[in-house]
């Protein structure tokens, strides 16, 4: 291969996708879940590295931006995602290992300009008590949010939180 081969900017382009085969494409968590449309592809100005995409989530509803590491793959027909948006998780019900629900998911709360979780807020069925569920309690989070711990092990954890 000669230098001028190497350093074709046409060889760099083959198999590179367009704007067009990204915006307007649904968004689709690892659950199948709908999450909205790409309306914007997010770029750095100075090395036109794609950062992420905006997602319009549907007339009042506020939209979100999914970085580029949380993308699984760009498909013919829609934008799959590797991770499932925390905001996608309020309103799921929580169980712990032993299948006890515990409550339902009212807050997540997340690293400063991450998708990590923090911890939990639940609301427990004893007169809207809410909890806090620190992010090392949870096994996964699929349809439900599912805990490593059983119901006295988290009592445990909860009151080591609050000393």
């Amino acid at each position: 291969m000669t230098k001028q081969e190497k350093n074709s900017p046409r060889k760099d382009l083959d198999g590179a996708i367009t704007s067009e085969d990204v915006l307007g494409k649904d968004v689709i968590d690892p659950r199948g879940t709908f999450i909205g449309v790409t309306d914007k592809l997010l770029l750095n100005p100075q090395t036109m590295e794609v950062l992420g995409i905006s997602v319009d989530k549907g007339f009042l509803k506020k939209g979100l931006v999914i970085g580029s590491g949380h993308i699984k793959e760009v498909t013919p027909h829609a934008v799959l995602l590797a991770t499932t948006p925390a905001s996608q998780i309020k309103g799921m019900s929580v169980f712990c290992s032993e299948g006890t629900r515990q409550g339902i998911v009212q807050e997540v709360q997340l690293e400063e300009n991450s998708n990590k979780i923090l911890f939990l807020l639940i609301r427990t069925g004893t007169f809207g008590h809410e909890i806090k569920i620190p992010a090392g309690a949870i096994e996964y989070i699929e349809s439900n949010v599912m805990l490593n711990t059983t119901p006295e092990e988290l009592k445990l954890i909860l009151q080591q939180i609050d000393l």
